[in-house]
């Protein structure tokens, strides 16, 4: 998305398998999406105390609008860590990602 040169490719590509978005619509993605820069701003995220606040007034949110019939169980961390989550922020991947190809 970074590469000016690929970037339509890459937003048509990326509508088309998950929902069939023309490039219209998935510059509107991209415009209204947070996008994290390195593994590292990732990981703060999904590690940092901020996260469980603002899902946890989400989540009362989607239940006093009926959005939702029941609470979520949030979990964070790995499924070790949150084994009964129904929704589970886990930033095993982009550590993952993070440490590069396995030697």
């Amino acid at each position: 998305i970074a590469d000016p040169a690929k970037r339509n490719d890459t937003l048509i590509a990326i509508g088309e398998k998950f929902a069939n978005v023309t490039l219209e619509d998935m510059e509107k993605v991209v415009q209204q999406t947070k996008f994290y820069s390195t593994p590292d701003e990732g990981i703060a995220l999904l590690t940092g105390s901020e996260l469980p606040d603002i899902m946890g007034r989400v989540v009362d949110f989607c239940a006093s609008h009926g959005i939702v019939e029941s609470k979520p169980t949030l979990g964070y961390g790995d499924a070790a860590e949150s084994p009964d989550a129904a929704v589970r922020f886990d930033p095993s991947f982009i550590q993952k990602v993070k440490a590069g190809p396995a030697k």
